[in-house]
């Protein structure tokens, strides 16, 4: 084959005796299709190879993670996030090694590794091609950061979506609004801040922001994990499940100045308001919430599902009655709003490349690897669905 192409560049070359550039064609690219709520499943097939607009890139996946977004949405079809048609490309965390760049782009290179957050899923993004359930993946410049050498795809991928959505909550104006994380770690400033779920991929992100902004963490995960939440930079941490938590938690906080609560997690928004209400005025009574409850048992017709979300309504109302009874506000985390702000540059340039490549910052939880090739992806949104302990679950490609 190399003879051959040699060959057909010399013949070219007698043809046309200026200098020519010959464009190599474009790469194989596969996916892990969504076909459509009537077939949820998804399914490996071939998929086309786009070219990166202005501030974009193509990345080589080499491994992805997979998010509850992504098997809600294989299990809600089109009742809800309505702009995306079928078929479609979901997934949001990737790591791999860019292979083509943009016009405009200029803190990348072709051959650079690096994790993203991917926003096909996002009305901002909206197409598949900027998926991540595929061999190659569109990526944003103000979403993306380097990652050393030393820090394999599999355990870089757990960031993206994580690391996103902890920084929208703590950084946002309307949010918690803390000063932006600095490496090496700002000095502790003596505040403290809530941060339910701390063994979860949002809350493993969110503990290393706020002390990196200079901030004592308090959280709540299984007594298993306290080792983890610690090695991250967490203050305190307390059993989710003990009988004495919210007592414990207050008696943590009650003469301290606290920043506020961030909410991941079952259950998390009612503990948070609880506590933050037994709080002075030292306290600023917000809560980013970053989670909504979701059933025991999946919903197994249109009936049963608009019963539950009819219930959903109904948790929301409930909500609003201790917003207004303890006076605290609550506000739902997007978490790719960074994307379009101001805070995608100071995450994923100003504060991810140093803090990696420092040892400042810690690719948290361990991920779970369920095996190498897209035709693993559906088992992974299986297993994660069923429920995982500390983990994110990530296919390699």
């Amino acid at each position: 084959m190399t003879q051959i192409m040699n060959q057909l560049i010399n013949i070219i070359a007698k043809l046309f005796p200026h200098p020519v550039t010959i464009y190599p064609m474009a790469p194989a690219n596969q996916a892990a299709w969504f076909p459509g709520p009537d077939k949820s499943r998804l399914e490996v097939k071939p998929a086309p190879y786009t070219s990166p607009d202005a501030g974009q890139m193509v990345v080589k996946n080499g491994a992805v993670a997979v998010n509850p977004i992504d098997w809600a949405k294989q299990f809600v079809g089109d009742k809800k996030w309505k702009w995306m048609t079928n078929p479609w490309i979901l997934g949001e965390d990737v790591a791999g090694e860019v292979v083509e760049i943009g016009e405009g782009v200029t803190r990348f290179k072709v051959g650079d590794r690096v994790i993203s957050h991917a926003v096909g899923f996002y009305v901002f993004g909206n197409r598949p091609e900027e998926g991540t359930f595929q061999l190659y993946t569109i990526v944003r410049e103000n979403m993306t950061a380097p990652i050393p050498d030393s820090l394999s795809f599999e355990r870089a991928c757990v960031i993206p979506l994580a690391c996103s959505a902890a920084s929208c909550a703590l950084y946002q104006k309307t949010y918690l609004e803390l000063p932006y994380p600095t490496f090496p770690p700002a000095p502790l400033n003596g505040q403290y801040i809530l941060i339910t779920g701390g063994a979860t991929s949002v809350g493993c992100n969110a503990i290393q922001l706020a002390r990196a902004s200079g901030y004592k963490v308090v959280t709540t995960c299984s007594p298993k994990n306290f080792p983890l939440v610690k090695g991250l930079g967490a203050l305190y941490a307390f059993d989710y499940n003990s009988p004495a938590l919210e007592e414990d938690i207050v008696a943590v906080l009650r003469d301290v100045e606290v920043v506020g609560a961030f909410a991941i997690g079952p259950g998390s928004v009612e503990l948070s308001i609880e506590v933050l209400s037994q709080l002075g005025d030292s306290c600023q009574k917000i809560v980013a919430k970053a989670s909504f409850p979701w059933p025991k048992d999946d919903p197994k017709n249109d009936d049963e599902y608009w019963e539950y979300m009819k219930w959903v309504d109904g948790w929301n109302d409930k909500i609003s009655e201790l917003e207004n009874q303890h006076g605290i506000q609550t506000r739902f985390v997007e978490g790719a709003e960074l994307g379009r702000n101001e805070l995608g540059k100071i995450i994923y340039e100003n504060f991810l490349p140093g803090a990696l490549a420092g040892g400042g910052y810690t690719a948290a939880p361990e991920p779970q690897v369920i095996g190498n090739g897209l035709e693993y992806i559906q088992e992974a949104l299986d297993v994660h669905k069923n429920g995982v302990s500390a983990r994110k679950v990530v296919v390699s490609l």
